[in-house]
């Protein structure tokens, strides 16, 4: 039986600006910016380094790494209402997102959506990043459940799998109609 969905938030909740500038190099450049990323994410390098670094590494400005790690606050509303209403039929809610402060709480959920929320789970307060297992079990922990209970909503695909990995299971989303036909599957199905 299902008793949790939880919800990754750049790329599901909200635009991954990040993602899509990463998505414009390769090879070893990816590489370093992926790391550096997955440092900051973690709480290990701090946003100045994070911006020198990828800075260098890709041969751009500085202010072009800071306009693109900006995050965007456009919501997913649509999936939030979803959220909502199932946390009205008694299913748990949690948001599991790799980022390395409080953006979520502080600047991009506003006090009645965080009210949707169980659990909101930075990945920096567990010192690691989706997909290791610590975040998904830190975070089925907190919701009081067992992994198999729980579905993880993500875009993208390791992520999914490293949700499975610790017994999840997981919808890779692609678009709200979707990760919301995919998930109401899964409920029906327990």
């Amino acid at each position: 039986m299902i008793k949790a969905v939880i919800f990754d938030c750049f790329g599901v909740l909200t635009v991954d600006i990040w993602r899509e500038f990463m998505a414009g190099y390769d090879g070893d450049v990816r590489t370093v910016l992926r790391d550096t990323t997955a440092a900051y994410d973690k709480g290990l390098v701090s946003e100045t380094e994070l911006i020198s670094t990828c800075a260098e590494v890709a041969g751009i400005e500085e202010s072009v790494v800071a306009r693109a790690i900006l995050p965007r606050s456009d919501k997913n509303t649509q999936l939030l209402d979803y959220a909502r209403g199932l946390k009205a039929k008694g299913i748990k809610i949690g948001l599991l997102s790799n980022i390395n402060d409080d953006w979520v709480t502080a600047k991009f959920l506003d006090l009645q959506e965080q009210k949707i929320f169980n659990v909101i789970l930075p990945s920096y307060e567990v010192g690691e990043v989706k997909p290791k297992p610590e975040p998904y079990l830190q975070i089925v922990e907190r919701l009081g459940v067992q992994a198999p209970e729980c579905i993880m909503v993500d875009d993208v695909d390791r992520n999914c799998y490293g949700a499975e990995a610790v017994g999840m299971q997981s919808v890779l989303f692609t678009s709200t109609d979707q990760a919301i036909s995919a998930i109401d599957q899964l409920i029906e199905r327990e």
